[in-house]
């Protein structure tokens, strides 16, 4: 029964909050932005990840060198990790376009050279008009 209640609950709160969006359009071309670029940005932080060592990092912010609140270093973290894997989307979506743009260019050419000739013939206004 709880669970129940909980996901009706839970659809509210979504329902609502998409509601909200439309009075917020800065806020929902954000959110439509994430969704277009959601695939991007799920590999990125699946290889940051797996690559960064985030404890590291973040020993370099310590609370007690910076005087920070656990809290603070917590958002700073957050924060941080968000800018790397946006930007890092970002560039990998690009040069993804940029790498599609060279293969389609590549193609039009190739068959522009080997299939340019019999496309002409093909194509080519019958010889009585």
């Amino acid at each position: 029964p709880w669970s129940i209640a909980t996901a009706v609950a839970g659809s509210l709160v979504v329902m609502r909050l998409c509601m909200s969006l439309a009075k917020a359009p800065i806020l929902a071309k954000a959110l439509a932005w994430c969704g277009i670029y959601s695939l991007s940005i799920l590999c990125v932080h699946r290889i940051e990840s797996a690559v960064l060592n985030w404890q590291k990092v973040m020993e370099f912010f310590r609370p007690d060198v910076w005087g920070w609140s656990v809290t603070a270093q917590g958002f700073y973290q957050f924060g941080l990790r968000i800018a790397f894997v946006i930007t890092f989307a970002v560039l990998a979506h690009l040069a993804a376009k940029s790498i599609r743009a060279a293969l389609a260019d590549a193609r039009a050419k190739r068959s522009g050279a080997d299939g340019n000739a019999a496309g002409q013939r093909a194509f080519a206004a019958p010889k009585g008009m």
